[in-house]
């Protein structure tokens, strides 16, 4: 007997359809041969007996299969290889913005150091041109300066006094006579000398808080004092809070002083200059103000992708921290994974090295 097969082709994989013998195949049942053939071919579908992978490498010669892997690694080398490049490319031109950033943020810092040093040293010129600047000689100085548009974020500018323990009660009294009936040196206590916080301008709202205060009681405002009459220069104090302070929007401080020595003393040596000292004009500074006057609409821009941090001295931790752009409780701007970069400006702007 012959066996019949009909066959189909996909590619050059034979599929069977069907395989039947003749002599055994009943004519008169092909119905139910073809419902029980439908039948089964639903249960069963047909399965299509593919080639594996390693029987298509193993008939792929082997010259072509190691060309075509050297193709493969090469090619991955190469993306590589340039990936890295424009990463590589990235990162400089990343880091030269960011150099060059910083470096103007230095020289804006520097610039308005420099302009409040000449303004204190032409009001130490003041005290030293005359034998007694008034009140209202100092109100008028201050205002022919236009501090708060020539020089955005200074709190404002003052003269402290040095007064001798002796003369504690009648230079009171002579305060008092101003207009002041309220007017003390503060904090009290017995002491060498005192100094008292005589002009401050504008003489209103914050400034009003620090009328009278000793500031050689307070230990980094002396140092700061010490520094600048010792060496008949300008001199930054460190960190500190201001008394101008109201508990509403409360800010890092820091202070400006210049020396005023009396007029016709000899001030060559430190000895000399302690003798001639009268006391000091200085400026104090809220440090978040000062800044957004120096920088202006810089933390709008640049500043959301570079974190400007101010410390005092060598130090670098928050306890020294004197201001920064993007506070910890201001949400960050960019995600955990991009972190911002960061210049930190330490004492030779802020404090024992002062430009100019």
């Amino acid at each position: 007997m012959a066996a019949v097969s009909f066959m189909s082709k996909w590619g050059n994989l034979p599929i069977i359809l069907l395989h039947a013998s003749p002599d055994r195949l009943d004519t008169s049942k092909t119905s139910d041969y073809a419902k029980l053939a439908s039948k089964k071919q639903r249960a069963n579908p047909m399965k299509i007996k593919m080639p594996g992978f390693f029987t298509v490498l193993k008939d792929i010669p082997r010259r072509s299969l190691l060309a075509a892997l050297f193709l493969l690694v090469a090619g991955l080398i190469v993306t590589g290889l340039i990936t890295l490049s424009i990463k590589s490319d990235q990162d400089e031109i990343a880091k030269q913005e960011f150099d060059f950033a910083s470096r103007q943020i230095t020289q804006k810092i520097e610039a308005r150091l420099t302009g409040n040093i000449q303004i204190l040293n032409s009001a130490a010129a003041l005290f030293a041109g005359s034998d007694n600047v008034t009140r209202q000689e100092w109100r008028t100085f201050t205002q022919h300066l236009s501090l708060e548009s020539q020089f955005p974020g200074i709190q404002g500018m003052g003269y402290a006094v040095v007064i001798p323990a002796a003369q504690l009660t009648e230079q009171i009294k002579q305060i008092r006579a101003e207009g002041f009936p309220d007017y003390k040196v503060w904090p009290e206590g017995k002491r060498d000398f005192y100094t008292s916080i005589i002009y401050l301008e504008p003489f209103s709202a914050r400034n009003l808080r620090a009328f009278g205060y000793d500031m050689f009681t307070e230990a980094v405002r002396r140092t700061a004092l010490e520094r600048a009459r010792d060496s008949n220069s300008a001199a930054l104090s460190g960190k500190v809070a201001l008394v101008q302070e109201n508990g509403q929007d409360v800010q890092t401080g820091t202070l400006m002083f210049v020396p005023v020595y009396q007029q016709g003393l000899p001030i060559e040596t430190i000895a000399q200059r302690r003798a001639a000292l009268l006391g000091w004009v200085y400026s104090p500074y809220r440090m978040n103000d000062l800044m957004g006057g120096i920088l202006g609409d810089w933390a709008s821009q640049a500043g959301k992708t570079i974190r400007l941090e101010i410390f005092e001295g060598d130090q670098s931790s928050t306890g020294w921290l004197l201001y920064s752009s993007q506070p910890a409780s201001q949400p960050a701007s960019q995600p955990a994974s991009q972190p911002a970069s960061q210049a930190t400006l330490h004492t030779c702007l802020m404090g024992r090295h002062l430009p100019g």
